[in-house]
């Protein structure tokens, strides 16, 4: 098929098709670029200083920031993944390119139910000392100083989204990750645990975890044995309620993260160089992969990454999965999906995570034992098998 098309043909087309769409569609379509043209925040930078985030001097100017709530992440407010990734995220990249100092921001919302105000103490907590406002938007806006902090609806399922995740990572660890909480311990491998059985803050499927990652952190034995081999095992869960400061505590100097899928992944920006992420999912799960946190990752600096499949209690770990189909943000028309009716999250593969997992003690202890090693290894040693592992996934893999 001949892709080439001259400026003239664009144009008639562009006319032809404007003539040929219903006023309604043309509406839908409008807003639908909208949105897309916030993804331009994203397109790549190489390294982004945020050095002038501590601010201050004759420049510093007050900042407003817009938080436009689409169907996506209105439909669960208080999903912890939607405000870190969705909202910190998109408001430090952009942030990072003002050409003047910030050290003041107003964030603009609706009314008192809005959504981002579940997050004020966690905003203030994470921009300190910045002087932060929390305003009705009532008022005209000077579009020259303002900043959505929002992204299209699916963003989560493209891979160009996760560009500039080491942007975030580094201003959160400079913020929040204390580099003296590590001195006189690190003669100890630490792999933190996550836990998401009684977890309600992360929003998203409580009650929905990997079996046996429960059982196993409250073995006292089981954990003895590690602490003698040299490995130093925590385990917890995570809540709305749960300071960042608490967080970057337990991972801002981890060896290794492991978590079933869910929105606690999303603190893998806490992790220092040269650490390791396994998120473990249901092998039912696979047709309809939420990706975005093993691309949140490898756009981490020096982070590795592996995916673990898991069956049910009386099924072995799958180690070779050739078929995943990810989620994704058009139908397979190249039409771009822009709602959360039933059907339009079918076609975008968001369907229930809900299918059983388990965790045998063996399989758990070779995890471990690998998570040891590739912290002595680096990335590299940790690269090859996520290579490979992507290899083998490529199959039908929606992109």
């Amino acid at each position: 098929m001949n892709h080439e098309r001259t400026n003239e043909e664009r144009r008639t087309n562009g006319r032809e098709t404007e003539r040929e769409t219903p006023p309604e569609k043309r509406e839908e379509m409008a807003a639908v670029t909208a949105v897309l043209r916030l993804l331009l925040l994203f397109s790549p930078l190489g390294s982004v200083s945020l050095g002038f985030f501590e601010g201050g001097g004759e420049e510093a100017a007050p900042f407003r920031v817009v938080s436009l709530w689409n169907d996506e992440f209105r439909s669960s407010p208080g999903n912890y993944a939607h405000w870190l990734l969705a909202h910190v995220y998109p408001l430090v990249v952009g942030l990072s390119r003002m050409a003047t100092k910030v050290e003041a921001l107003d964030f603009l919302v609706s009314g008192p139910d809005d959504g981002l105000l579940l997050w004020e103490r966690k905003y203030r907590e994470l921009l300190a000392p910045w002087t932060l406002r929390f305003l009705i938007d009532g008022g005209p806006r000077d579009e020259a100083s303002m900043l959505r902090s929002s992204v299209p609806h699916l963003s989560f399922c493209t891979r160009d989204y996760w560009r500039e995740a080491h942007a975030l990572a580094a201003f959160v660890r400079r913020r929040l990750v204390s580099a003296s909480e590590e001195e006189g311990n690190n003669d100890k491998k630490k792999i933190f645990i996550l836990l998401r059985g009684t977890t309600q803050g992360h929003g998203g499927r409580s009650g929905w975890d990997v079996g046996g990652l429960e059982s196993a952190c409250v073995d006292e034995k089981w954990l003895e044995k590690w602490l003698a081999a040299g490995v130093d095992i925590a385990c917890g869960s995570f809540s709305r309620e749960t300071s960042l400061r608490a967080v970057a505590r337990r991972l801002g100097h981890a060896t290794a993260f492991i978590a079933a899928h869910g929105a606690g992944l999303a603190n893998a920006v806490f992790l220092p160089p040269g650490a390791s992420v396994f998120e473990l999912d249901a092998y039912d799960h696979r047709h309809h992969n939420r990706f975005f946190y093993a691309e949140l990752v490898r756009n981490l600096p020096d982070v590795s990454y592996e995916k673990i499949w898991l069956r049910g209690r009386d099924m072995p770990v799958v180690h070779h999965e050739t078929l995943i189909n990810n989620c994704t943000q058009r139908r397979e028309d190249g039409s771009f999906i822009v709602g959360n009716t039933p059907q339009e999250l079918q076609d975008a593969r968001i369907l229930p995570y809900e299918s059983p997992a388990f965790i045998h003690r063996e399989h758990l202890d070779d995890l471990l034992s690998k998570a040891a090693a590739k912290s002595s290894l680096g990335r590299h040693g940790g690269e090859l098998q996520t290579i490979q592992r992507e290899e083998d996934s490529s199959i039908n893999n929606t992109k």
